[in-house]
């Protein structure tokens, strides 16, 4: 799971100039999951969370930390996970949350971030974007991070690059993670043009090559069937398809 954390103010906006590559080793990281995080807090004995789910706790339990790279000290942390907010602190090492809990007295060399007024919460999910053409190109993701999306999923309502495994190579290593449906009308046009009919011999390639895609990395069929010539395509076809 990815995190970001953002300040909320009443006051006019001002630009703040952020290191990128800072920028992306604080706020994008992978983890196991925010709410394991937080039950290891409870569990440690911090009284700041009401309730979590019950589960294995992977992480030490500790009210201190004294090994770590990043350590975010009283943001307002929204977990996803249906808690209120609440004020406390989140320690990472190598690219992992260590130690979520109130007041974790860091006792380490690593970079302490003042998170007061600032909302810590797992990184935004857009599942629905058309920025297929932007991670095609030299551009870093910046922008979109900024606005707190960790993920955006591209090749909606049926349009995708043809060649997912090359796609996926060059949208690697920015500055948010990209994932990628694979489109019906971009598998159509790999074997025929647009007005040409779906006859069942070129049905089976492309279920031969949705499933190649699949294999390659992409998340599943993006279908916009309001949208020629998809809209042509049969309930029948849609069944095939799926299966």
């Amino acid at each position: 799971m990815n995190i970001f954390f953002a300040q909320i103010s009443n006051e006019h906006e001002k630009q703040t100039h952020i290191d990128k590559s800072l920028l992306k080793k604080i706020m994008v990281f992978t983890a196991l999951s925010a709410i394991i995080a937080l039950t290891v807090s409870v569990a440690a004995g911090n009284t700041f969370i009401k309730s979590v789910p019950a589960g294995p706790l992977p992480l030490p339990l500790t009210n201190s930390v004294s090994d770590y790279d990043y350590y975010l000290q009283g943001g307002i942390i929204v977990d996803g996970g249906g808690m209120q907010p609440y004020v406390g602190d989140i320690a990472f090492k190598n690219g992992k949350i260590v130690a979520v809990g109130d007041n974790l007295s860091p006792r380490g060399n690593g970079i302490i971030l003042d998170a007061s007024g600032y909302y810590v919460t797992p990184g935004f999910i857009d599942i629905h974007t058309h920025a297929d053409e932007y991670w095609e190109k030299e551009n870093d993701g910046a922008p979109i991070l900024m606005q707190g999306v960790t993920t955006q999923i591209v090749g909606n309502c049926g349009t995708s690059v043809a060649d997912i495994s090359a796609y996926l190579q060059a949208a690697d290593g920015r500055a948010i993670n990209v994932g990628t449906l694979i489109g019906l009308k971009a598998l159509r046009q790999m074997f025929i043009s647009d007005g040409a009919a779906l006859t069942p011999a070129v049905l089976k390639k492309i279920c031969a090559q949705t499933a190649a895609a699949i294999d390659a990395g992409a998340f599943g069929l993006s279908v916009g069937l309001e949208y020629y010539p998809q809209n042509k395509t049969t309930t029948e076809q849609m069944q095939q398809l799926a299966e």
